[in-house]
């Protein structure tokens, strides 16, 4: 195995005026935690409203408000995501092409992480659209043997299980995938790389170690994440500090995933 485990764990905190820059970074991930108690705290009131459950007309615009109010929230919660999230596809680039430092300054280039996280974001969605379009056809499929067939259970059972089986192989492909198609955008931050899924099975297939390797300790990560939460919902100060982890965590799997990038590089 060729990655620096070592290293993708410890230059976040390593680096100069590492509190610092984390703590900027983190700011961000606490926004959208406000951000999500106060759209919450929104749609409580909405619906303790008595109209939310006497009138139909009323219910019905009570939860239009509710989901107008939660598609506010996506957007703003991807706005303010978007900024720590490229900067640290801007330390995934650094790592992959050798620059210094491998934990970026903010300085003025807000705009620039910015950029680089919506860039992400869209390929992400259009990645998800392929899959929804994908998921389209077993869907109608199903459908229809479910409207000819909906007195059987067994044959409605069946159509779900079609559905299920035909999808779900993409879905675990894409997510297996997906953080090379990001170190392949944060690479030269090109937009179009990022659909060459040619040369992203092609870069995989020269590493798999060290790209299983980064899955594992990704995974381990990951969800350690909801684990802290689950434990410190005791304690407000537990709560708050769980958005200043998000940033070093994605740091250190990103830069596990830009190694593992950098020698399919080499291996060409």
């Amino acid at each position: 195995m060729s990655i620096d485990i070592k290293k993708a764990f410890t230059f976040p905190f390593k680096a100069a005026n590492w509190p610092q820059k984390l703590l900027i970074g983190g700011i961000f991930f606490f926004a959208v935690f406000i951000i999500h108690t106060i759209i919450g705290f929104l749609n409580a009131v909405i619906m303790g409203t008595p109209m939310a459950h006497y009138e139909i007309q009323a219910s019905l615009i009570v939860r239009g408000l509710e989901a107008i109010l939660s598609f506010i929230m996506s957007i703003l919660a991807i706005l303010v995501y978007a900024i720590p999230f490229g900067y640290a596809l801007q330390s995934a680039h650094n790592e992959i092409n050798g620059k210094e430092p491998l934990l970026p300054d903010w300085d003025s280039k807000f705009l620039d992480y910015f950029k680089y996280g919506m860039y992400f974001f869209a390929i992400n969605i259009l990645y998800l659209f392929i899959l929804v379009a994908i998921a389209a056809v077993p869907t109608m499929i199903s459908g229809v043997v479910f409207g000819l067939y909906q007195d059987n259970p067994i044959v409605s059972l069946l159509s779900l299980t079609f559905v299920v089986l035909f999808v779900a192989p993409f879905i675990l492909i894409y997510l297996a995938i997906l953080p090379f198609i990001a170190t392949t955008y944060a690479d030269n931050f090109n937009f179009q790389d990022s659909f060459k899924l040619d040369k992203v099975f092609i870069g995989i297939s020269r590493i798999i170690p060290d790209y299983l390797a980064s899955l594992g300790l990704s995974l381990v990560i990951l969800l350690l994440i909801p684990f802290l939460l689950v434990l410190s919902v005791c304690t407000c100060i537990g709560i708050l500090l769980i958005p200043f982890l998000i940033l070093p965590a994605l740091l250190i799997v990103l830069n596990l995933f830009s190694q593992a990038h950098k020698q399919s590089k080499i291996a060409l």
